[in-house]
């Protein structure tokens, strides 16, 4: 779930960045794939490197088992694929909503509108003691970057 959050902050936060366009690419595949295209491919990819049965949450073996470490261990190495089935879809929307919800308000008027303010401050007010003083209202501020 926090990676859902990050994702969409930094692709929002780096607009047209290199990190936003990957992040922006593998939103749109992960919405543009059908959960089971991307379920098929990852069960061939598993059982041609790993040599794990595709069908099935447990070996054929477990299946009339009772419940062991082994059928355990089993199941762990059958479910990474239908969380990440399950999850790619989720995540791609939540990416794409909340940049988007982010971009939105990054240009709201409360956060704009302090935002010269801070880089006159920055630019114009070198020493430190001016540059506390810059902090307590305006008026200071400009005689600050007066003298």
């Amino acid at each position: 779930m926090s990676s859902r959050f990050r994702s969409g902050s930094i692709s929002a936060t780096h607009q047209y960045a290199i990190s936003d366009y990957l992040l922006t690419f593998v939103g749109f595949l992960g919405l543009a794939t059908p959960s089971f295209l991307l379920a098929a491919a990852l069960g061939l990819f598993r059982q041609r490197l790993f040599g794990i049965s595709i069908g099935g949450l447990m070996d054929p073996r477990y299946v009339d088992a009772p419940w062991s470490l082994p059928k355990a261990i089993s199941v762990l190495a059958h479910i990474w694929i239908p969380v990440i089935v399950i999850g790619t879809a989720g995540t791609a929307s939540m990416i794409r909503r909340l940049r988007a919800n982010l971009l939105d308000e990054l240009q709201k008027q409360y956060v704009v509108t302090p935002a010269p303010r801070v880089s006159i401050r920055s630019s114009c007010c070198s020493n430190i003691r001016c540059a506390s003083r810059s902090t307590r209202s305006s008026r200071i501020s400009a005689h600050c970057c007066r003298m």
